[in-house]
């Protein structure tokens, strides 16, 4: 799973329309966290649509069954979002 998430963390730096990603992991309590930041929605959707992305998820999908992802368009006075924003909004209550 490091593997992975390095390999995709790679390629999401490189990535059109990627303005950076951060990457917490515990391997040993098997936690791996992403938080990226994309100039865009479309951006975002054409990186995940990739065949590399979408080959490396499918191969993880039986150990991210309970991921959530959460998405938000802060202000750009806002700067990069940050962890503590990123907990909020999965804390926040969905529809």
């Amino acid at each position: 799973m490091l593997r992975s998430s390095m390999a995709i963390r790679r390629a999401l730096l490189a990535a059109p329309g990627a303005l950076g990603v951060s990457l917490v992991a515990r391997p040993l309590r098997r936690e791996y966290w992403t938080l990226s930041a994309w100039t865009d929605r479309a951006a975002l959707d054409a990186f995940v649509g990739d065949p590399h992305h979408r080959e490396t998820m499918r191969r993880l999908g039986p150990a991210m069954a309970r991921s959530r992802f959460v998405f938000w368009c802060p202000p750009a006075s806002a700067g990069a979002p940050t962890w503590t924003q990123a907990h909020e909004h999965l804390a926040a209550p969905t529809d």
